[in-house]
C-alpha cells in the first residue's frame, strides 16, 4: 500500500492511506443492537434470559396439559408421553424436580403411581395473572390501534432502543 516517489533529489516513500487509518482510530464505535448482530457478539444477559423465557413456557405448557384433566393432577406416565408435544427435550421427571415450587409430585394413594399437579400458590399466581390480562385489555388495545394509526403503512418498525 505504499507508492513510491522519485524525484530529483530524493527517494520518498509514504503510505496512501494512513490518513485513512487515523481517522477511524478517533472513531468512537458505535455500539448497537445491529452492529452487535452483524458482528456476531453475543448477549450472555439476554441469553440466560431467553433460557428462563423458555423455561417459564414450557411449565406453563404443563400447567395447561394438567389443568386439562378431570382430577386436576396427571400421571408421570402420561405427561412424559407428551413431553415431545410440549417441546421438553429432558425427562419429565427432572424437569418437574427442578420446580418443586410450581408442580406438587407424590404418589396417588390408590393407584400408586406418581402422579403430578400444580401447586395452589402456582394456581392463584395465573389466576391472578389471567385477571389483570383481561382488566388491561382494553387499555391495551386502545394504545396499539393509536400507534398503528401513525403508521403509514400499517406494519410497525420494532428496534432495540439502545
Amino acid at each position: 500500500m505504499a507508492s513510491i516517489v522519485f524525484g530529483q533529489r530524493n527517494l520518498c516513500v509514504f503510505p496512501l492511506r494512513r490518513h485513512i487509518l487515523e481517522e477511524r482510530r478517533w472513531k468512537k464505535p458505535v455500539d448497537s443492537a445491529r452492529t452487535r448482530l452483524e458482528s456476531g457478539t453475543r448477549d450472555h444477559k439476554l441469553d440466560k434470559l431467553m433460557i428462563q423465557l423458555k423455561n417459564l413456557r414450557l411449565a406453563l405448557d404443563l400447567h395447561e396439559l394438567i389443568s386439562q384433566q378431570r382430577n386436576g393432577f396427571a400421571s408421570l406416565q402420561l405427561l412424559s408421553r407428551w413431553r415431545h408435544e410440549v417441546g421438553l427435550n429432558i425427562e419429565i421427571g427432572a424437569f418437574l424436580e427442578k420446580y418443586p415450587h410450581i408442580f406438587d409430585i407424590y404418589v396417588h394413594p390408590i393407584k400408586r403411581n406418581e402422579c403430578c399437579k400444580v401447586t395452589p400458590k402456582k394456581a392463584e399466581l395465573i389466576a391472578e395473572e389471567d385477571a389483570v390480562m383481561r382488566e388491561n385489555e382494553p387499555a391495551i388495545v386502545k394504545r396499539l390501534n393509536k400507534l398503528l394509526m401513525l403508521s403509514k403503512d400499517g406494519p410497525l418498525n420494532m428496534h432495540c432502543g439502545s
